[in-house]
């Protein structure tokens, strides 16, 4: 119950968290999803679009949200799934977009920022 906690209804009290992708798909850690905001780094150049797999919805909520900060500064976009392979938002680089994470999939909730 305290991922669930932290995941949807601590989310605005976590701040940020940046994430090496590796210049891979990633699926990121609890503690990792419990922020809010959620930055794709520098630290390694991404050579293609790569997927960030966010976990489903927990069974106590409709949806959640986050908002998904790509920086990578490779010109590659980054598409945001959840685990279950439903619809994907792509944003792409130097952007960022709120998305709206359901048992169907990742829905975006603004343009790219």
């Amino acid at each position: 119950m305290a991922f669930l906690d932290n995941m949807v209804f601590g989310t605005l009290g976590r701040g940020a968290v940046e994430l090496d992708m590796l210049d891979a798909d990633y699926v990121p850690t609890e503690s990792e999803v419990a922020s809010a905001i959620i930055v794709i780094g520098t630290t390694t150049n991404q050579t293609a679009t790569r997927s960030l797999v966010l976990p489903n919805v927990p069974r106590l909520v409709d949806a959640y949200a986050k908002f998904v900060q790509n920086d990578n500064g490779a010109g590659f976009a980054v598409l945001v799934i959840d685990e279950a392979g439903g619809s994907s938002v792509s944003i792409a680089d130097t952007k960022g977009a709120w998305v709206w994470v359901t048992t169907t999939g990742v829905r975006r909730m603004t343009a790219d920022v």
